[in-house]
């Protein structure tokens, strides 16, 4: 069983990594696609760990060969992150292209973008949800306490104003 650990783009990023892929988005609309979406995740199972970066490609007229190269081209040299596998979807058709089989192709990546993992980005994003959620449910259990408390003075007021039977 493979258990998906963390996927994050979109509104579920914030902060930095959230720009990082805005930024890697926006290449791939210069090279001439019309859209594009830039995920990140850490597939866990067993005994197998992989970083993927999944790119939906939209548009831009380009042969699907000339598209996977460009695009992978783009995450290569734009994305600050390592990553095991690139899978790219464009014109219906997924791609999926290996770390080392992108380095034999283009050479190494620029400096600086294997810096922090896929995991290490993803845990600074789980922190603090998981931060903002412990906070939720503290809030939740103080609204919990108040209306205990408030419903438990109310029905001894009430039995105290009822006549004895």
């Amino acid at each position: 069983m493979v258990l998906l650990t963390g996927l994050v783009s979109g509104c579920a990023a914030s902060g930095e990594l959230r720009a990082e892929l805005e930024e890697v988005r926006s290449a791939l609309i210069d090279v001439g696609f019309d859209d594009a979406g830039v995920h990140v995740g850490r597939l866990e199972g067993g005994k197998v760990s992989e970083d993927v970066v999944t790119v939906v490609l939209v548009g831009g007229g380009m042969a699907n060969e000339d598209a996977t190269q460009a695009a992978a081209r783009v995450v290569w040299d734009e994305l600050p992150l390592p990553f095991d596998t690139l899978v790219m979807d464009y014109n219906g058709q997924s791609y999926r292209l290996e770390y080392r089989e992108i380095e034999r192709h283009f050479g190494p990546r620029p400096d600086g973008l294997d810096d922090i993992s896929i995991r290490d980005a993803i845990g600074e994003e789980a922190q603090l949800l998981v931060g903002l959620l412990a906070a939720f449910g503290l809030f939740v259990l103080a609204i919990l306490a108040v209306l205990i408390v408030w419903r438990a003075r109310r029905h001894a007021e009430r039995r105290a104003k009822s006549p004895p039977a």
